[in-house]
């Protein structure tokens, strides 16, 4: 029988239940306490294991190189400045991409790729000579569609374009040319020179001939054998050896070169020999058939032009809109 006693402060007997309740207790604590020290054990464990499992076997041990390119695997993984054993996770695959592009100019679009657990995919194009500028008497840097130097040439290959009066400041290899920043009342110093690069800040001649490229990719016009940018108000191009393209100052590249295009596609100019494109007045194309003894930009190009027998002369016009055409004495 249960009952509490009153000598000693004893406390009273337990009863079944509760005596029951007090040893599923402690089982519940011993659990908790071994689940306890498993998971250190395991916590301990993974801070020995995972280090060594993190540091040996994800290092870069393979490369696969896709793409088409002019460059070796060898050459690619060399330039691209990631060490072969480095450890994958912490590889700069966008400062290796950059790198490739830099030290093997041709490389293009570059993209590198981790693939677990040690294995870098480089993805590589290979870019092309588009255009040439004269960075000295004689020597030219060959550059692609977007102006980053392939190479220094002493020749213009076949099918590159040379620019005129570019002048250079710099052109390091795997960079973009750079050109002398033509100062106006709104340039500040700050926009003079990046001090990082030491490139201008503000390069209206590159901005210029970007702009002109741009256009006669994005309009598809074939066959510009030059570029003339000496003139700030007589910018021009040469069209299949026999036609110029006048496109006067700076101002709407963009449209001038699209309606030029026009205008030397346009069946009432195909039977021009030689002749101009007259792009200076707004929206209007003027396309004029002369001899090429009179267009001083052939005589210039190429003294000795095309020998064509005496025609009379001619001139046409193409509107903006494609609404109106024109012929002129």
């Amino acid at each position: 029988m249960n009952r509490e006693m009153q000598n000693g402060g004893e406390q009273r007997r337990l009863t079944p239940e509760e005596r029951a309740l007090r040893v599923k207790k402690m089982k519940r604590g011993r659990r908790i306490r071994l689940a306890i020290v498993i998971v250190g054990f395991f916590l301990a464990l993974s801070v020995i294991i995972v280090p060594i499992i993190f540091f040996t076997v994800f290092r870069v041990k393979n490369v696969q190189l896709e793409g088409s390119t002019l460059y070796t695997q060898e050459e690619i993984m060399e330039a691209s400045g990631i060490e072969n054993g480095e450890n994958l996770f912490f590889a700069n695959v966008e400062k290796g991409a950059q790198a490739v592009e830099k030290n093997l100019p041709y490389a293009d679009n570059v993209t590198i790729k981790k693939k677990l657990p040690n294995t870098l995919v480089f993805y590589v194009e290979t870019t092309d000579c588009a255009y040439a500028v004269e960075v000295s008497p004689g020597t030219y840097a060959l550059t692609n569609s977007e102006l980053k130097v392939l190479e220094i040439s002493g020749v213009i290959p076949e099918n590159v374009v040379p620019i005129v009066g570019a002048n250079p400041v710099l052109y390091d290899l795997g960079e973009k040319l750079a050109f002398n920043v033509k100062a106006d009342a709104e340039t500040t110093e700050a926009e003079v020179e990046d001090e990082e690069t030491s490139r201008p800040a503000v390069d209206q001649t590159f901005n210029l001939i970007s702009e002109i490229t741009t256009a006669i990719s994005e309009y598809g016009i074939k066959d510009i054998n030059l570029i003339n940018i000496s003139s700030n108000t007589n910018i021009y191009l040469i069209y299949q050896k026999r036609i110029v393209l006048r496109l006067g100052d700076s101002s709407d590249i963009d449209s001038k070169l699209s309606l030029g295009k026009r205008a030397i596609e346009d069946e009432q100019n195909s039977d021009i020999v030689t002749g101009t494109v007259n792009l200076t007045v707004n929206h209007q194309a003027y396309v004029h058939s002369s001899d090429y003894r009179d267009i001083p930009e052939l005589m210039e190009y190429d003294p000795e032009g095309y020998k064509t027998e005496d025609e009379p002369e001619e001139e046409t016009s193409v509107a903006d809109d494609e609404e109106t055409t024109e012929s002129q004495e």
